[in-house]
């Protein structure tokens, strides 16, 4: 095994961790939240443009690696979520 196919491996194992941890996966949710993956795109000028589709970007390679993990983590966060924001 190559250092890159340990390293991968590694951080494979790192996300799966995260997901096992509730804090840990509240900031992933944070983290998410704060990369716009849903934002709307138009109506912006050229800097601001990119600067979102910059972030989004981070967002998918996040979503990625959880779906690589785990396929049912994202649809689980957004469930937790919105549990946790309805009022009973």
């Amino acid at each position: 095994m190559t250092p890159e196919e340990r390293e991968e491996l590694a951080l494979h194992e790192n996300y799966r961790d995260c997901l096992k941890s509730g804090s840990a996966s509240a900031v992933l949710w944070d983290i998410l939240s704060m990369c716009g993956i849903y934002d709307t795109m138009y109506g912006t000028e050229n800097a601001q443009l990119n600067r979102q589709l910059g972030r989004r970007e981070i967002g998918l390679e996040i979503l990625a690696k959880l779906e690589d993990v785990d396929p049912t983590a994202y649809p689980t966060m957004v469930i937790k979520h919105i549990k946790d924001n309805t009022d009973d």
